[in-house]
């Protein structure tokens, strides 16, 4: 499960994306239940096109779940979780009743989930991380509910539900059969960007970098040609923190120029899963590295240093390159790219390069590790797919749409008062996979005809936000990063255009070998990949690892993923 609690800068990024998934979709129309597909009665009808899957119950039946509560809610007067404005939309348009078992602080919740499973009394719908989804497949205790979702699922949920080419929705299959609903989020967002400064470049005489080769001649003349002109031989080519992997100041996206791809599985010639932190490719990468270290390209100390304690360097004008996800201009480049509400650090944000002529492609998940399942038990299955559908549709349609709007605001947000966050409270909210792509696309354009009707409605705050900043508002300048033209949205889009992404091609629970021994190999991977860049340990040790990583449990894992490939591929 991809949960991440990443430092403060989370909270600025979080700020983009906190109106999620109300994101408007043209031509859908504005009933109770608009965007589903209801028949209308006709003679010349047979049954099955008669056929309503959004059919209302009457009378009402329970569906009952559990409840992670987010403190960020304001509440309605005399609501609660247990009663609020979209239970009550639910009963009301549906005929479903929701019922909460118990409600606990978000701290809480997997280990509550944990203790339901263990006892073998579950509601008829939860939601699960990737662990308690094989726990409750191991337990016998899920429903299949491939026929139920055939039947009930519109064909714009299962539209919605597949944007990503269907990794998210695939990964709840087993043996064919459909064990849960996926919980949909943007399956690019964790997508890698190289950010460079471009005083720098301009300074030093550079252009930006097409290939692996000319980001390395770029960090070589940020370290030695002194492009901040102190005088001082005090700045460094490439930000490094001490967490390898990271997608911010980490070393992702430099393996991924390199055609590595750590820490995820990937398919090989024989059409088996392969582990891709043990494949040649990243001895490659780690020899270049190893090479920049040397040349005092990387800072001496990035081995003690988390991510925090890196962006400093950046803050004091010390570093010129490093990769990073779309939001990383918000945090950690904004608080040294803006002081007094002026503008003093140029950055650039570019695709990564390769290091030979084939593209280079980012690493991405297909699952993003959590699940809505259902109970063996539950007596109206469907109920659950109709709150599916009706989410989707809530959360998608025109934020002008007052159907849609009970669903996700409370009555003080309507009435124009404070953001209540109110979607969070649908039992099975989930989020739009290409999100971010399709504003990349329609961002720039929108800009540069100062036409916000290119957007969607809920989009229209990110076109306030960049018009605010090209009028002076520097506290945007974090958001300038992903909105403008060629920033890391405009740059996803171009991404998907291009196919420049690699997934990892497991996406199942913890097998029981990875269980006992992934911390070990974890930590044992890190330790050598450092000692390798440091230069404490020749670049041979690489092929050591390779041999310790299978002997200490690698080779049980391999097994282990490959027999469950069996039974998804």
């Amino acid at each position: 499960m991809y949960r991440k609690l990443v430092l403060v800068g989370v909270a600025a990024a979080c700020l983009f994306v906190a109106a999620c998934s109300n994101e408007s979709q043209e031509g859908k129309s504005s009933t109770s239940t608009a965007g589903q597909e209801t028949a209308s009665a006709s003679s010349s009808k047979t049954p099955e096109q008669d056929f309503d899957p959004m059919q209302k119950y009457d009378p009402p039946v329970e569906v009952t779940t559990v409840r992670s509560m987010n403190p960020s809610i304001i509440w309605d007067q005399g609501e609660s979780y247990d009663r609020n404005g979209v239970y009550a939309a639910y009963e009301n348009d549906l005929g479903i009743k929701i019922k909460n078992l118990w409600s606990v602080d978000g701290s809480q919740y997997d280990q509550k989930v944990n203790i339901a499973i263990a006892s073998g009394d579950i509601p008829d719908l939860m939601q699960v991380n990737s662990v308690q989804f094989q726990q409750l497949l191991d337990a016998d205790m899920l429903m299949d509910i491939g026929e139920i979702f055939e039947k009930y699922a519109t064909s714009y949920t299962k539209e919605y539900v597949t944007r990503d080419g269907g990794g998210q929705l695939d990964s709840t299959k087993i043996n064919g059969k459909m064990m849960a609903l996926p919980y949909t989020n943007g399956v690019h967002n964790d997508s890698t960007y190289l950010f460079i400064r471009n005083d720098w470049l301009a300074e030093l005489g550079l252009q930006p970098p097409k290939t692996m080769q000319d980001l390395e001649a770029i960090s070589t003349a940020f370290t030695r040609n002194d492009p901040d002109r102190n005088g001082k031989d005090d700045t460094f080519g490439l930000a490094l923190q001490k967490d390898l992997m990271s997608g911010s100041l980490g070393l992702q996206g430099f393996f991924n120029g390199f055609h590595a791809y750590p820490n995820i599985w990937l398919k090989n010639e024989a059409g088996e899963l392969v582990y891709g932190s043990i494949q040649p490719e990243m001895k490659n990468a780690l020899a270049k590295l190893k090479e920049m270290y040397a040349n005092g390209e990387i800072d001496k100390e990035f081995g003690v240093k988390d991510l925090a304690k890196e962006a400093e360097l950046i803050a004091q004008d010390k570093i010129g390159i490093t990769y990073g996800l779309f939001w990383t201009g918000n945090y950690p480049l904004q608080a040294g790219a803006v002081k007094d509400g002026k503008v003093i650090q140029d950055w650039g944000v570019y695709p990564i390069v390769s290091a030979d002529d084939q593209i280079a492609k980012a690493q991405l998940q297909k699952s993003t590790g959590l699940y809505y399942v259902v109970s063996k038990k539950a007596k109206n299955p469907e109920a659950i797919i109709k709150m599916y559908n009706q989410s989707i549709w809530a959360m998608d349609a025109p934020a002008t749409d007052p159907n849609a709007a009970k669903y996700v605001k409370g009555k003080i947000q309507i009435e124009g008062g404070a953001d209540q966050t109110y979607y969070v409270l649908n039992p099975t909210f989930v989020g739009k996979q290409d999100r971010f792509p399709v504003v990349g696309k329609a961002i720039s354009k929108a800009l540069a005809e100062k036409d916000p009707t290119l957007l969607p409605d809920s989009e229209l705050i990110l076109y306030d936000f960049m018009t605010d900043y090209l009028n002076g508002n520097t506290d945007h300048w974090g958001y300038a990063m992903q909105l403008k033209q060629g920033g890391t949205l405009e740059t996803m889009y171009q991404y998907t255009q291009e196919n420049r992404f690699v997934f990892n091609e497991y996406f199942g629970a913890l097998t029981p070998s990875m269980a006992e021994k992934n911390s070990t190999l974890s930590k044992k991977q890190e330790e050598v990949f450092t000692r390798i860049i440091v230069g404490a340990a020749p670049l041979e040790e690489f092929d050591s690892f390779v041999e310790q990583w299978k002997s200490l449990g690698g080779n049980d894992i391999t097994k282990e993923v490959n027999e469950w490939y069996q039974t998804v591929r």
